[in-house]
């Protein structure tokens, strides 16, 4: 993202409305870790359901997570969060191989091995967007080897996705305010609407093709 592309985020953002509750306000100017901690207690004040502080908030811009550190925060995670709240099925949704400098893939692949361990169904369904399918060698790149080929679902967002209603043409003028006036569609992967653990190879060819 280019430096200039700053301002212009700042000449077009809006202003919240006097009927938008859910907004909190923080003072950006300061250190860093001091203006973390206030988003996160800022963002507990809104109504249930609203709030979106961090599962868990670790290092800062002047520390690098080392890969044992992230393995262990990460199995701690399975075992206070998932496995405590008696996961049996659990389907990771990780950024594409676009994103791997996020380290996602790396939080992925220690999830899905804490998982596996544990007796839990676990799959990995990358969410590509409108990029290429991950070949075997990108996901052993993305996920560090640790994620079976076999366990990845490919989602195909050309033909590979179910309508299941959209946005009004009315709908769409309204929340844009009249910028723009085509409805929209929603729709989901058939992945997810079929049942994406049965992963045995003539189902995996019917959905990778």
């Amino acid at each position: 993202m280019r430096a200039t592309m700053v301002d212009n985020q700042f000449e077009t953002i809006l202003e919240p409305e006097d009927d938008e509750t859910d907004v909190v306000w923080v003072d950006g100017r300061g250190e860093l870790e001091s203006v973390l901690a206030k988003v996160e207690a800022a963002l507990v004040t809104l109504r249930a359901g609203t709030s979106t502080v961090p599962l868990r908030s670790e290092g800062n811009d002047r520390r690098e997570i080392s890969l044992e550190e992230l393995q262990h925060i990460v199995k701690d995670i399975v075992a206070t969060e998932v496995l405590a709240a008696g996961a049996r099925r659990v389907l990771l949704v990780p950024p594409d191989l676009t994103r791997l400098h996020s380290r996602a893939g790396e939080i992925t692949g220690f999830l899905y091995e804490g998982l596996a361990a544990s007796g839990v169904d676990v799959a990995v369904l990358p969410a590509l967007g409108t990029h290429s399918a991950l070949t075997a060698d990108e996901a052993a790149l993305l996920f560090d080897k640790r994620v079976p080929f076999t366990r990845i679902l490919q989602h195909r967002w050309r033909e590979g996705v179910t309508r299941l209603g959209e946005i009004t043409a009315a709908e769409v003028l309204a929340l844009s305010e009249g910028r723009m006036a085509d409805p929209i569609p929603v729709e989901s992967s058939d992945i997810l609407l079929s049942g994406w653990t049965s992963l045995c190879p003539s189902v995996r060819s019917s959905l990778t093709r």
